[in-house]
């Protein structure tokens, strides 16, 4: 009769150590002194080797939260901003003033609104962090550009060049894979408006 040889187990087969189990911490137990009573009434304490037993406990702390944390390098590494937001808005401008000899609707009051919002972003920049709260607001960023290219003639607006910041704050913020997706969805969507 052959005997096979035993099943090795697969790296498939093991289970994934997950990071955030508890890992398990060396608890000492004090035990109480063993004492005995002699004939005269004297208590005497008998100290052996298992006054001290050391015992395992699962700490319920995850192993996430006791790695230490490294500072992101990502705020000192990307430039500001505003320099990029008033140029694109300078441009618009110089793009615009045709359209705002002949007529200050819609092209002048989205003007206004750009600039206000330029100089509010100026003061107060979106924070160069990736995490969901940071991506809805450069979302709501690329949203308001979005909307002053297709209110002044999709493509053949003036402010187009405003979508270029808000590609950078994505860019910086969330990294390159979010803001092609995010600046892909715009470009499509004034693409769908300025064929149709």
């Amino acid at each position: 009769m052959l005997v096979g040889a035993p099943e090795r187990k697969t790296r498939a087969s093991r289970k994934p150590r997950e990071a955030d189990a508890p890992i398990p911490s060396l608890v000492v137990e004090r035990e109480p002194l063993q004492r005995s009573v002699t004939s005269g009434g004297t208590v005497h304490g008998m100290a052996d080797s298992t006054q001290m037993r050391p015992r395992v406990q699962r700490s319920s702390v995850p192993v996430a939260e006791m790695l230490p944390r490294v500072p992101s390098t990502q705020l000192d590494q990307a430039p500001p901003l505003a320099p990029f937001r008033w140029g694109a808005l300078i441009i618009g401008l110089v793009g615009a003033s045709d359209r705002l000899a002949n007529d200050v609707w819609p092209t002048g009051v989205i003007l206004v609104a750009l600039a206000i919002y330029s100089t509010v972003t100026t003061f107060r920049p979106v924070p160069y962090r990736d995490d969901r709260a940071n991506r809805a607001v450069i979302g709501f960023d690329a949203l308001i550009h979005l909307g002053a290219v297709m209110f002044t003639d999709d493509w053949s607006s003036p402010f187009a060049f405003t979508l270029i910041p808000s590609t950078l704050l994505a860019g910086f913020a969330c990294g390159p894979v979010y803001a092609f997706q995010l600046m892909g969805a715009c470009a499509s969507l004034v693409t769908m408006r300025f064929l149709t």
